[in-house]
C-alpha cells in the first residue's frame, strides 16, 4: 500500500501506470489484471479499478481552484473595494469596519490577502508637514521681518540642506499605505508613491552662494549626528566655503542659512557657529520645516529629478548599484557648481516666496472661516461680500492650496446667493451683459484678439483700490474675460437649471428662455480657446486657457450639443501629451504646479470627467477616429486625409480605456468590439510577440476579466463575442479581424473560451441555453470562408432574460483539451462537457 509520504507527483504516476499496463493487456498480454497491477504500483485493487480506463490526460491534478476559500461575503468584499485609493484605509481599519457594518469578523490578514488577489498594490503616502499655530505665526513673523529686503539683499543668503538620494525615489517614512491596482486609481489629492525595498541612498549635504555651490556626500556608515555635522559638515567645509571671497559677494554680509535640522539646532552647533564669527539665522528667527521658504530645497530636488533619470537608463546589475548611484550623484553635482543664473534666480526668489506664503495663509484662513458655522452665527451685513472677481481670477491658480480655497469660497458664495432670488437675479444680469460684450459673433465666439492677457488680479492691487491706475481699456477687457469663466462655473454647477429653463417659459433665477443662447454662445467661446488653431495669438498654458479646458470637462453634459465631441478628444489629447509624466509627478507633490503641468493635469481631468459621463458617445467617437487614423496609415485613402489620431495619443488613449473598464464596466461590455480595436490599434504588438505570455496580462489584463474576451497564446490571437451575436477573431500576427455572425442577432454570446492548443473555441449562449464547440484549425481560420467550423452543441442549463449581465453568471474553463468544465456562480453547479 501507499506510504506515510504519499506525494501527488507519485499518485499521477501510479495512475499513468494503471492505463499504461492497462493497454498492454488490451494488446495481449492476459496475465494481467487488477490485482496483479495493484500489487506492482502497490496500490489497492480499487484505486487501479478508478484510473485504468481513463486517458492520461485526466491523470495530472488541476489546482486552478485549490487554496483556501475566501472567507468574505460580498458586502464585505464591497467594502474593501471602496477603502482603494485611499489614506488610512488600512487592513486592520477596514477589518473594523467590516466587523461594524455586516457584524463579520476578519483578521487585517485576511484583508490584505483579499486585496492582493484582486491585483492591489500598496503604495507609499507622502505626508504633508502638519503646521502648527505657533508655527504659522512664526512664519508670518519672519515674512513681515523681511518685508523691507530686496533682490540685492537675498543675494547674500547662503541657503544649505541636508537630504538623500535613493536609487529609486522615495518618500518620507511612513506607515500609512493606499492599495491600489495602479496610480491610476489613486484620486489627485491622495499622496503616493510606490514601494521598493532594500534599494541604496546616499546622503548629501549642500550649500550654495550667488557665486558658487559647495556639496558633501556624506560618508558611508555615519549619520546626522551633531557631531559629526559640527566635525565634518561645518569645520572642514562649510566655515572655509564661506570665509573665501571667490564664494561669496561680500565676506561681511554673508548669511548663512540652515534647515533647522536637530544637528543644526542644537546648542553646540548654533555656539560653534557663532565663535567662528559667521553670521547667520538662529533658532529663534528661521521657523524650520518650511521647505517652501528654503532655495536649497530646489536645488536637491533638481538634483533628484536628474539623478533619477540617469537610474532609469541603467539596466542590469548597475540598475540598484551603490556606486553608480554615487556617480551619477557627483556628476550631477559638479554639473551644477558653477550655474550662477541658478543660483541667483532661486534667491532673487525670495520676496516672491514671501508674498506667496502670506497670501497662502490668509486664504487658508479665509476659507476656515467662512465655511464654518461661525459666519451663520455673525450679522452677515457687518462682512464685506467676498469678491467675484478675485476668486474667480483664482479658479485655475497654478498654487494648488491656493485654488482649492477659491474654488471653494466660490462655490460657498454662489450658494449663498443662490438662496436669494433677487441677488442671484442682479449677479447673472451683471455678468451675462458682459460676457455678450466678449462674444464675438463674426467669428463665432473665437477669441481674436493679439494682445490677450491673462486673468489673474493682484489681490492686494484690487483690495487697497489701485486699480483706477490701471488702464480702462484692459481692466474692462480683463473683465470680459472673467465674464466667461464666471458663466462658465454657474453653467457647469447649476446644469440642471439651466436645462429646465431651456424647456420652461418661467425665469428661473435668472435663466431665462434666452439661456440656451448664452449656453451656444459660451460653448463656441471654450471651443475656441481649446481649438489648436488659435494657439498661435493665444499662448497655450495662459490660465484662461486651462480654465476654459476644466470647464470643458466640469459642463460637459451642459454645452454637449453644441460641441464636436472628436475634436475636443483630440485636442484634449495633444494637451495630454505635451508634458513629461515623471516631472509631472513630482511637481504635483511641491503644491506649486508650472503652466505647462497644470495645462496637462487639466487635460486629463477634463478627459476623464467627459468619459465617465458620456462613456458610450467617448468610446464610439474614439473607435471612428482611430478607424480613420489606420486607414491612412494603411494607404486605403488618400494622403490629403487629414490624420486625426496622432502615435503621442495612443498612451492616454489606453489610460482612458482602463479607466472606463473600472469606472463603466456595463457600457464596456455592450460596446465591447469597438473597445478591442481601440486597444489593439494602440498597443505595439511586437512587444507582445517578444515577450510572449508575460505581456497579455500587461496588454489585455482588464480586457480579459470579461467572460466575451478570450487569448491564445500559442496562435497568438483573441477572439470577442457580443450582445448581437456577433463572433470577432483577431489574428494578432498580421494584425487581422474577421467578423463571424455565429447566432441570432437577437441571442447574446455569454462567454467563450480557447482551448490550451488554440484548436477549439468554447461559446455559451445564456439565453439560448446552449454551449457550442468551433473548430479554429489554421488551415481554416483565415483561408477560408468558413472561418469556423462547429464540431458540437449541447443543451445546457438556460439564463433568465431578464438578468442584464449574464456574463458574470457563467464561467468556462478547459480542463484538458478536450474537455470544458461549465460553473454557474449562483446555482453552483458544474458540468463537463467533451467536444
Amino acid at each position: 500500500m501507499a506510504g506515510a509520504y504519499d506525494t501527488e507527483q507519485q499518485r499521477m504516476i501510479d495512475r499513468i501506470k494503471c492505463i499504461t499496463f492497462r493497454e498492454a493487456r488490451d494488446a495481449g498480454a492476459t496475465f494481467i489484471n487488477r490485482q496483479w497491477i495493484a500489487d506492482k504500483i502497490h496500490r489497492t485493487t480499487r484505486f487501479v479499478t478508478e484510473w485504468w480506463e481513463k486517458s492520461c490526460d485526466q491523470c495530472f491534478a488541476d489546482y486552478s481552484n485549490a487554496g483556501p476559500k475566501l472567507k468574505l461575503s460580498r458586502a464585505a468584499q464591497d467594502i474593501i473595494r471602496e477603502a482603494s485609493g485611499h489614506q488610512r484605509k488600512s487592513g486592520s481599519v477596514v477589518a473594523k469596519e467590516i466587523a461594524k457594518k455586516q457584524k463579520e469578523y476578519v483578521t487585517r490578514h485576511t484583508v490584505n490577502n483579499y486585496r492582493r488577489r484582486e491585483g492591489l498594490k500598496p503604495f507609499h503616502v507622502i505626508s504633508r508637514p502638519l503646521k502648527s499655530e505657533t508655527h504659522i505665526s512664526d512664519r508670518l513673523w519672519l515674512c513681515d521681518w523681511l518685508k523691507d529686503w530686496t533682490e540685492e539683499d537675498f543675494l547674500h543668503l547662503a541657503p544649505s540642506d541636508e537630504f538623500y538620494v535613493w536609487t529609486v525615489r522615495k518618500p518620507n517614512y511612513q506607515n500609512d499605505r493606499i492599495w491600489a491596482k495602479s496610480v491610476e486609481d489613486i484620486e489627485d489629492d491622495e499622496r503616493y508613491r510606490e514601494m521598493v525595498k532594500n534599494q541604496a541612498c546616499i546622503g548629501i549635504f549642500i550649500i550654495f552662494t550667488a557665486k558658487k555651490m559647495h556639496w558633501v556626500i556624506k560618508d558611508k556608515g555615519e549619520s546626522w549626528t551633531g557631531q559629526y555635522f559640527r566635525d565634518i559638515i561645518l569645520m572642514q567645509h562649510v566655515f572655509p566655503f564661506l570665509t573665501d571671497e571667490e564664494n561669496v559677494i561680500d565676506l561681511d554680509n554673508v548669511i548663512f542659512v540652515h534647515d533647522k535640522a536637530p544637528c543644526m539646532r542644537a546648542n553646540m552647533t548654533q555656539h560653534l557657529i557663532r565663535d567662528n564669527k559667521i553670521e547667520f539665522w538662529g533658532n529663534d528667527i528661521w521657523p524650520g520645516n518650511s521647505p517652501d521658504l528654503n532655495a536649497a530645497e530646489h536645488i536637491g530636488s533638481i538634483v533628484k529629478d536628474e539623478v533619477e533619470q540617469k537610474m532609469l537608463s541603467e539596466t542590469g546589475h548597475n540598475r540598484y548599484s551603490e556606486d553608480t548611484l554615487k556617480k551619477h550623484i557627483a556628476d550631477v553635482l559638479t554639473d551644477m557648481e558653477e550655474n550662477t543664473e541658478l543660483f541667483e534666480a532661486l534667491l532673487c526668489s525670495y520676496p516672491y516666496r514671501l508674498r506667496a506664503l502670506i497670501q497662502r495663509e490668509s486664504w487658508s484662513k479665509l476659507l476656515e472661516f467662512y465655511c464654518s458655522d461661525m459666519l451663520r452665527q455673525c450679522q452677515t451685513n457687518i462682512f464685506q461680500s467676498l469678491s467675484i472677481e478675485i476668486l474667480c481670477s483664482h479658479w485655475q491658480d497654478l498654487c494648488l492650496e491656493l485654488r482649492d480655497a477659491a474654488r471653494k469660497l466660490l462655490e460657498k458664495e454662489l450658494d449663498h446667493l443662490h438662496n436669494d432670488n433677487d441677488a442671484w437675479y442682479i449677479l447673472i444680469s451683471k455678468w451675462s451683459n458682459l460676457f455678450h460684450q466678449s462674444y464675438n459673433k463674426e467669428n463665432d465666439g473665437a477669441l481674436h484678439d493679439p494682445n490677450i492677457q491673462d486673468i489673474l488680479l493682484d489681490d492686494t492691487a484690487y483690495n487697497n483700490d489701485t486699480t483706477t491706475t490701471i488702464i480702462v481699456k484692459e481692466e474692462y477687457k480683463r473683465q470680459q474675460l472673467l465674464s466667461i469663466v464666471f458663466m462658465g462655473i454657474i453653467c457647469a454647477r447649476y446644469e440642471q437649471e439651466v436645462e429646465h429653463a431651456k424647456q420652461s417659459s418661467v425665469t428661473i433665477k435668472g435663466f431665462s428662455v434666452e439661456s440656451p443662447e448664452i449656453i451656444l454662445n459660451l460653448s463656441h467661446i471654450l471651443a475656441s480657446l481649446l481649438s489648436p488653431s488659435n494657439f498661435d495669438h493665444i499662448p497655450v498654458h495662459t490660465a484662461i486657457r486651462r480654465t476654459a479646458i476644466d470647464l470643458i470637462g466640469r459642463g460637459y453634459t451642459t454645452w454637449e450639443s453644441y460641441l464636436d465631441i472628436g475634436q475636443v478628444l483630440l485636442a484634449l489629447f495633444d494637451l495630454c501629451s505635451i508634458s513629461d509624466t515623471s516631472t509631472m509627478t513630482s511637481k504635483v507633490h511641491g503644491e506649486i504646479l508650472s503652466p505647462k503641468t497644470d495645462t496637462c493635469l487639466t487635460a486629463q481631468t477634463a478627459l476623464y470627467l467627459i468619459a465617465t459621463s458620456r462613456s458610450r458617445v467617448v468610446i464610439t467617437t474614439l473607435a471612428r477616429e482611430i478607424a480613420k487614423h489606420a486607414l491612412v496609415q494603411s494607404g486605403t485613402t488618400s494622403s490629403s486625409t487629414s490624420i486625426t489620431v496622432k502615435n503621442e495619443h495612443k498612451p492616454e488613449i489606453l489610460r482612458l480605456i482602463q479607466i472606463l473598464i473600472e469606472k463603466c464596466p456595463q457600457d464596456i461590455e455592450d460596446l465591447i468590439l469597438e473597445v478591442v480595436d481601440i486597444t489593439l490599434n494602440c498597443i505595439d504588438l511586437n512587444i507582445l510577440r517578444q515577450k510572449g505570455v508575460p505581456a497579455v496580462s500587461e496588454t489585455f489584463g482588464l480586457l480579459l476579466k470579461y467572460p466575451t474576451v478570450t487569448y491564445c497564446h500559442s496562435s497568438p490571437k483573441l477572439c470577442v463575442g457580443t450582445k448581437t451575436g456577433l463572433l470577432a477573431l483577431y489574428d494578432l500576427k498580421a494584425p487581422k479581424c474577421q467578423p463571424c455572425q455565429v447566432l441570432p442577432k437577437t441571442e447574446i454570446i455569454t462567454c467563450v473560451e480557447f482551448s490550451t492548443d488554440g484548436k477549439y473555441l468554447a461559446l455559451y449562449s445564456g439565453y439560448e441555453g446552449k454551449l457550442y464547440f468551433w473548430q479554429t484549425s489554421s488551415n481554416t481560420f483565415f483561408g477560408s470562408s468558413n472561418a469556423l467550423h462547429l464540431s458540437s452543441k449541447y443543451d445546457v442549463q438556460r439564463l433568465d432574460r431578464s438578468i442584464l449581465s449574464p456574463m458574470e453568471k457563467v464561467n468556462l474553463q478547459w480542463i484538458d483539451r478536450t474537455h470544458v468544465k461549465m460553473c454557474w456562480y449562483d446555482d453552483k453547479i458544474e458540468k463537463t462537457f467533451k467536444v
